[in-house]
């Protein structure tokens, strides 16, 4: 029940917030970090001409690439990104939507009640996948901009950006969940916000999840015009 609830919440309110801020905007190409069942995709593809998606699951690669096999816009990859070419365990949430490559932080007061909430249940298996920094995959190579960029990679958010730094030139927006809570060992999101005004990206808008501890955060390129 828990876990359908944070789904219609997601999906009907929390990232309609969000596509609100692209309404208006051209959006050439659409880049998801963390796909998961690709309802970010879902409502991008209303504007964007192509989408590419990572998803390390397995499972949800799967569903992703029949889901988008008729789809000649959306082109689906089943590994995860980070700062270099390496393999790291992929720790599988009962949410499996919160599935994570992070080191758990189990005495957080949020992992505690995260557990609660979910009657006790936790991550329930692991199992090794391919990382690759953005800048090494061939489609990203070959795209001369990036419209929009989403991370959503339950604290390994900074690993991704920075396997990036060839390609953030020449990317518009960017939109990073960022975490209130110590869920997660060696997170800190003050080190997200340094590397993006470091690299000439600012913080457009910040859009809460209702009653979670999470907020995801729109970063705009300063070299472009908007």
């Amino acid at each position: 029940m828990i876990k359908f609830i944070i789904k219609i919440i997601d999906n009907y309110y929390h990232k309609l917030r969000i596509f609100d801020f692209f309404s208006k905007k051209n959006i050439h190409n659409y880049i998801d970090v963390g796909a998961f069942e690709g309802s970010y995709t879902d409502i991008f593809l209303k504007k964007a001409k192509k989408c590419i998606i990572f998803e390390p699951q397995r499972k949800y690669y799967l569903y992703l690439n029949s889901k988008y096999k008729n789809n000649k816009k959306v082109k689906v990859f089943n590994f995860a990104l980070g700062e270099k070419f390496t393999k790291k365990k992929l720790k599988i949430n009962y949410l499996e939507s919160t599935s994570t490559l992070s080191t758990i932080n189990k005495n957080s007061k949020w992992y505690k009640f995260k557990k609660l909430l979910l009657l006790n249940k936790d991550y329930t298996k692991e199992y090794l996948v391919k990382v690759k920094p953005l800048d090494g995959i061939d489609q990203i190579k070959k795209l001369k901009e990036i419209t929009v960029l989403k991370i959503d990679a339950e604290g390994y958010d900074l690993n991704v950006l920075k396997g990036a730094k060839k390609k953030l030139t020449k990317i518009r927006y960017i939109i990073v969940e960022r975490h209130i809570d110590s869920m997660y060992k060696n997170y800190n999101f003050k080190e997200i916000s340094n590397f993006m005004k470091l690299n000439k990206f600012r913080s457009a808008k910040k859009i809460k999840f209702p009653f979670l501890s999470f907020y995801d955060e729109i970063f705009t390129n300063s070299r472009f015009k908007e």
